[in-house]
């Protein structure tokens, strides 16, 4: 990521439904050079490969942890039948479209998961306790400067996560699908004001199942935002943001209309 945008309150319409604070996270532009990097670690290692020039790039890695060997060196208070372990696999790559346009993409794979014994209060028994995770991850999102001091955003992501819980005979299947597609376009009218129009709706398919009695609960929302803010700079001290955002949601069968009101000094 090039940055983070971190926010703890008077958080803007475009990120509603949030409970106390947004973090955004901005993924890299163009790689300014070709360049391998190598991580070598007691309990693991990766590798990392770029290739650039001045209109695209892309980068690949992979990465494996396994902390086994620091387990063998430092005793363990827990009762461990397999270690945490980890690994993951991405690719990510980045083209200049037109004059003023960069599209970005990027997908991700990974797994994880360890295994240990816990002991019953009260008595001598003990039960084994197995995590194993898969999530994977992809998006693809594409910006330009139109005329007229206009930009406009448009990105697609899709996640998947699988959670494989045991304990003891008991086994737990999670599973969680997120398709967001979002487009928002930026006006800005002066160096004191400035507008932001956006839509998004996301697809979020939940379910959890108890494997061996074959019982499953799940459920399938859809939920659509429409949402505008303006920025407005009294002076470089001073600035007001103003929004509102309107959604509703297919599981609720819910619809809403709330402001957004913040100073900044």
């Amino acid at each position: 990521f090039k940055g983070t945008f971190f926010s703890t309150g008077g958080y803007s319409a475009e990120y509603g439904q949030a409970l106390s604070s947004a973090l955004a996270l901005n993924t890299k532009d163009l790689s300014i050079r070709s360049q391998g990097d190598l991580s070598i670690m007691s309990v693991g290692g990766g590798y990392s490969h770029t290739l650039a020039n001045e209109k695209q790039s892309i980068t690949a890695s992979a990465n494996y942890f396994n902390l086994t060997p620091y387990q063998g060196l430092i005793k363990q208070e827990i009762d461990f039948e397999a270690a945490p372990n980890s690994w993951d696999v991405e690719v990510a790559a980045q083209k200049k479209v037109g004059e003023n346009g960069l599209l970005k993409v990027m997908a991700r794979t990974e797994s994880g998961g360890m295994s240990l014994w816990q002991p019953l209060p009260g008595t001598d028994s003990r039960v084994l306790v197995d995590l194993k995770n898969d999530y994977s991850y992809a998006q693809a999102n594409w910006r330009t400067l139109l005329k007229n001091n206009w930009t406009v955003f448009t990105g697609i992501s899709y996640s998947k996560n699988l959670d494989l819980i045991g304990y003891d005979s008991l086994q737990i299947e999670r599973r969680n699908e997120l398709i967001h597609i979002k487009g928002t376009a930026i006006k800005d009218f002066s160096d004191r004001l400035s507008a932001k129009f956006g839509m998004e709706h996301f697809m979020h398919l939940f379910s959890e199942k108890l494997v061996k009695e074959g019982w499953i609960r799940d459920f399938d929302d859809r939920e659509t935002y429409v949402f505008t803010e303006w920025d407005f700079y009294f002076n470089k001290d001073l600035v007001f943001r103003g929004g509102l955002r309107a959604g509703t949601s297919s599981v609720s069968k819910e619809k809403w209309l709330d402001p957004r009101f913040s100073v900044s000094y």
